[in-house]
């Protein structure tokens, strides 16, 4: 991949990794529409780097917080009390599902449907999601209020973003919502998650892939890409949970199915 190629598909997926229309979909996408060299699932990995340290930057007042065994959890000024043991607890059994998926079917199984056709149809399903998570997202139970069922219920979801063009954040935040959450308990819940998410990936890529980390690689492959997709990512962040507060998944639906369709017509005409 050419460095113009790394820093377009970097920032595409910090834009797109918190908003409900699935990144690595989008990496995908405007790889085949722009004619560059579809990225490995590695690349995908990579450029996650940067979610995750926008996620930590974003509520990094809170994880301070957390370490110093404060049980308040504060966004935009509304607290979200609940005690950093249960936090912790909810969160690793949240990701456990995950774990298990990735280590019965390896990385390489995902590898093979990195198509823009199967992209297109996992849009459309992306947009079924977030139609029917707007249906249902006016329960009010908090995230202090999540038992072990719940959370592992999230995980299960969240298993179904290892495949291109299904959101993480759709999945994440349509299941706190099934389950009974708020939108916003559920939208904060979904973005806490990504944190040991993303971790794990990117230090099995890191494993995977140790013998071609050198000084010369370094830059293009995991600077770059982990620098504009920081930058992106933070901006997301910002704007999807001020206009989560208010509003709809709607947009973010039509935007799925549209897109969707386009992919699946385009490639079986």
């Amino acid at each position: 991949m050419s460095l113009i190629e790394i820093i377009i598909l970097s920032i595409i997926q910090g834009l797109t990794e918190f908003l409900p229309v699935s990144s690595t979909g989008h990496i995908i996408i405007f790889s085949d529409i722009l004619n560059f060299k579809t990225p490995d699932i590695y690349f995908d990995i990579t450029v996650h780097l940067g979610s995750l340290l926008a996620i930590l930057f974003y509520f990094r007042n809170n994880f301070l917080a957390i370490l110093k065994l404060n049980n308040k959890f504060i966004v935009l000024n509304t607290n979200l009390e609940i005690p950093y043991k249960k936090l912790y607890i909810l969160i690793l059994l949240s990701t456990l599902p995950l774990i298990i998926c990735v280590i019965i079917f390896g990385l390489d199984f995902f590898e093979k449907i990195r198509s823009s056709l199967w992209v297109g149809l996992f849009l459309i399903f992306t947009s079924i999601i977030l139609y029917f998570g707007e249906i249902i997202s006016h329960k009010n139970k908090t995230m202090n209020s999540l038992s072990i069922s719940d959370s592992i219920i999230i995980g299960v979801f969240q298993c179904l973003s290892i495949f291109p063009g299904i959101s993480r954040s759709a999945m994440t935040i349509f299941s706190g919502l099934l389950i009974g959450m708020d939108r916003q308990s559920a939208m904060v819940y979904s973005f806490i998650l990504s944190i040991p998410t993303i971790l794990a990936a990117v230090l099995l890529m890191l494993i995977n892939n140790y013998n071609e980390i050198y000084l010369e690689n370094i830059l293009m492959k995991f600077l770059i890409p982990t620098f504009f997709s920081f930058i992106f990512s933070f901006i997301a962040i910002s704007f999807i949970i001020r206009y989560l507060k208010k509003g709809t998944f709607k947009p973010f639906a039509i935007y799925c199915l549209f897109s969707g369709l386009l992919l699946v017509i385009k490639n079986i005409f």
